[in-house]
């Protein structure tokens, strides 16, 4: 099996991710980028993931509070914090996620 093949899709994340990193991480740059990529693996009940989080770190900050405190993305974050807390409480009681 062939299980660490990423997809095309997946593939132009991280390059863009890595190209992304050389142009925010210039020096004294206020500026920051988050990069959440999943993508359901055909055939089984898993994903995979890109996540990147690159740039001056209260640029970051204020990206998710922006993300956080807007009215179409609040939602989601509200959603993917309390996905998050049941995970984490499955793993503690049971010793894996859901």
């Amino acid at each position: 099996m062939e299980e660490n093949k990423k997809s095309a899709f997946l593939s132009k994340v991280e390059e863009f991710a890595k190209e992304m990193q050389e142009t925010v991480s210039a020096k004294d740059a206020k500026r920051s980028i988050i990069i959440l990529a999943t993508e359901s693996v055909e055939n089984e009940d898993a994903m995979k993931q890109i996540i990147g989080v690159v740039g001056n770190g209260q640029e970051l900050t204020r990206s998710i509070a922006k993300f956080a405190n807007q009215e179409d993305t609040r939602p989601l974050l509200k959603r993917g914090l309390e996905l998050s807390m049941i995970e984490a409480m499955a793993d503690k009681i049971m010793g894996g996620g859901i």
